[in-house]
């Protein structure tokens, strides 16, 4: 008797899944509070039921180094599904200028007995910008 392929009862578009993550150049940070908002673009291909981002901001202000992490999470992701993730609350007080940000992106397909997921890591050197309407 010929063995049977488990993968042939997944559909070849869960097979195929890719995430991909971007995170763009340019955050924005409330001097008053410290509060820093991250965006970018989720890709799956083809479109996931659900996916998200997690993260973390730093910068050194100083001496010490500010700390602060994000999640978002978006039902469904299409194509480029814009993100934008909010630090709030983070170690320090963040200031406009240079940060690093490490992000994770996943992004899955339910099927009918399992979940088929990919996913991305990024590692992106930003600009922080004070909001619009605020005086550094």
């Amino acid at each position: 008797m010929a063995a049977v392929s488990l993968l042939a009862a997944v559909p070849s578009a869960a097979q195929d899944l890719t995430v991909g993550l971007s995170i763009d150049p340019v955050g924005t940070v409330d001097p008053r509070t410290g509060d820093v908002t991250i965006t970018g673009t989720i890709t799956c291909s083809p479109a996931a039921d659900f996916a998200g981002v997690d993260g973390e901001v730093r910068q050194r202000v100083g001496r010490q180094f500010i700390s602060g992490f994000f999640f978002t999470f978006s039902e469904p992701c299409v194509g480029e599904t814009p993100f934008v993730g909010e630090v709030q609350r983070p170690s320090g007080v963040f200031k406009p200028g240079t940060a690093t940000v490490d992000a994770f992106a996943f992004g899955c397909i339910e099927g009918e007995d399992e979940f088929v997921c990919d996913d991305d890591f990024e590692t992106a050197t930003i600009r922080l910008r004070p909001t619009r309407g605020s005086r550094s």
